[in-house]
């Protein structure tokens, strides 16, 4: 891809999982359960802590918030995904999304469970790309 003079590149820290909210923002409006997680990892581990809450007030000071771990672990064969609730005083997450980036082994699992794999048009500046999405 050729860059212009506006085009901003961006970098991502191998072993990273990058969380994001769903969507294109326009407006202050959020919700924090419905959660992207962009995983780069091509060796090893990556761990991420996501904590939520309403994101409007501060309830989350007397307990109503919510955290998820989510930890990848990666082989020559295998991309091992697995999510635990680790606090649940807000409630679960709405929807979880992951995008994976990379070159993918053949065998991918969430929670234990074999899952195949989608291709998405993301934009994070500049040209779509194309990315692994779980199906």
């Amino acid at each position: 891809a050729v860059c212009g003079p506006f085009d901003t590149p961006l970098y991502f820290r191998d072993q990273s999982i990058v969380p994001t909210l769903t969507g294109v923002r326009r407006d202050n409006a959020k919700d924090l359960r419905d959660v992207e997680l962009h995983v780069f990892l091509s060796e090893g581990e990556a761990t991420l802590d996501y904590v939520f809450d309403d994101g409007e007030t501060l309830d989350f000071q007397s307990g109503k918030q919510s955290g998820l771990r989510v930890t990848a672990r990666r082989s020559a064969k295998s991309l091992d995904l697995t999510t635990s609730l680790i606090e649940s005083g807000f409630g679960d997450l709405k929807s979880t999304k992951f995008f994976l980036y990379g070159d993918l082994p053949k065998q991918i699992t969430l929670n234990g469970a074999p899952v195949k794999l989608k291709r998405e048009k993301i934009t994070w500046t500049g040209v779509p790309m194309s990315v692994a999405t779980l199906a």
